[in-house]
């Protein structure tokens, strides 16, 4: 009873009556005595030493209950979000396994903005192997975005979940979450692709992994994922990355993101980076420059497209202008004038964190951010990267994913970047 009216003081329904209310904060006991204790209100507690002090309810509340077995259970079925229960004293590991928004969370960041939770049971397929489970964004309960996981989703998936400190010879032990191996033998799809036919799995009964060819259809079950990120509205908000970064948030996070004009594919640990357009310009463009070695537009490090730009429009042997490189360093976009042409090495981070996050080759343009043009292997985009006074570094984007050189006379797409 004393749970169910301090879960009734969080949500703020009614204030409530109370002679004494007895119950542990950071292992001291806490006695109040008030008639009437309201929500939000600052009350004067005596802890275990008798010493007294100004505490406010809520946060009171919301400590003893962390500390209970089910107590984040309790307070994300009340209505508390991650991130105020994180705030409170709650530990990342203390929400592994519990329900919140259509699945058990396995993993989420220390400041609660970004979640991962797997569907309670497995989908079952329209076919069999590894493409019947192709497109993206299944349906199951009220959300339809889920997605399978990756490799490393899954393994955290069988450590968090369903291991859940039982013993490695898999006895069991009454704490697995997700009954895993329900299914056909407890082999399970991942998104990750091993080769060109080959796809990463893990048997839940030992936790190996192990890269199964895609047309098998011999008992190998899928459990989807889905992902909860509040980043955008941060960054919406006015937050900068390096203040989320200050809170836990792992770089890789803000791949995709819209943020400084364009989409984040690279971020630093100071919260610097690299953004590119989010789109394509509907025109292609020659590198230019040719039968000219270029001095010092070699650079492939990311980042080094910005002297490469400049080094390509001020060498006085082009002649024209260098129409892709000219049209990054004109362009106007989202409010910024600072773009440049993108070098080799970035243009592979772009592929690798926008066109092809989930790493699979680029056969599913469900998890494409940025309209690439993944399915048609004549499209190639241009790097500001010099191979000699002929050729130039491009890449394509479809599922072959190389890096290539190409005459400097060739048109092909550009995507500018910037930095902030």
């Amino acid at each position: 009873m004393k749970n169910i009216l301090l879960l009734i003081l969080i949500l703020g329904i009614v204030p409530t009556l109370f002679s004494q209310i007895n119950f542990e904060v950071e292992g001291k006991a806490v006695i109040m005595e008030r008639d009437t204790i309201n929500v939000g209100e600052n009350v004067a507690v005596f802890d275990a030493n008798g010493t007294l002090s100004e505490r406010n309810i809520d946060d009171l509340i919301i400590k003893y209950l962390i500390s209970l077995p089910n107590g984040v259970q309790s307070l994300l079925d009340a209505g508390e979000s991650p991130a105020k229960i994180l705030e409170k004293g709650a530990l990342p590991e203390d929400f592994y396994g519990a329900q919140y928004e259509g699945g058990y969370i396995f993993d989420i960041s220390p400041t609660g903005l970004t979640i991962s939770i797997c569907a309670a049971s497995n989908i079952n397929p329209s076919g069999s192997g590894f493409l019947a489970y192709t497109p993206t964004n299944f349906e199951v309960g009220k959300y339809d975005d889920w997605l399978l996981p990756t490799k490393d989703d899954l393994d955290q998936m069988w450590e968090r979940l369903h291991r859940n400190d039982c013993p490695l010879d898999n006895t069991p032990c009454g704490s697995q979450i997700g009954d895993f191996l329900d299914g056909n033998n407890g082999v399970y799809w991942t998104r990750t692709f091993f080769a060109t036919d080959f796809v990463w799995t893990q048997d839940f009964s030992t936790g190996m992994q192990s890269p199964v060819q895609m047309t098998n259809n011999f008992g190998v079950d899928a459990r989807p994922v889905r992902y909860i990120n509040h980043l955008q509205a941060e960054l919406n908000n006015g937050v900068t990355p390096i203040e989320l970064l200050n809170l836990g948030v792992k770089p890789e996070a803000f791949y995709g993101l819209t943020y400084a004009g364009g989409l984040i594919y690279y971020m630093t640990t100071a919260g610097t980076g690299y953004v590119c357009q989010d789109q394509d310009n509907s025109l292609d463009y020659a590198w230019g420059c040719s039968s000219v070695d270029v001095s010092d537009a070699d650079d492939s490090s990311i980042g080094g497209g910005a002297q490469n730009t400049i080094d390509i429009l001020n060498d006085p042997s082009c002649f024209p202008t260098p129409p892709a490189a000219e049209y990054c360093a004109n362009l106007i976009y989202n409010g910024y004038d600072d773009w440049f042409l993108p070098s080799r090495e970035a243009l592979t981070q772009i592929h690798r964190t926008l066109a092809d996050p989930d790493t699979n080759g680029s056969l599913n343009d469900d998890y494409d951010i940025g309209d690439f043009y993944v399915f048609n292997s004549t499209v190639r985009y241009w790097s500001s990267t010099e191979f000699d006074s002929s050729l130039a570094y491009m890449r394509r984007f479809d599922a072959l994913n190389e890096d290539l050189t190409s005459s400097k006379f060739n048109s092909w797409k550009v995507r500018a970047v910037r930095a902030f």
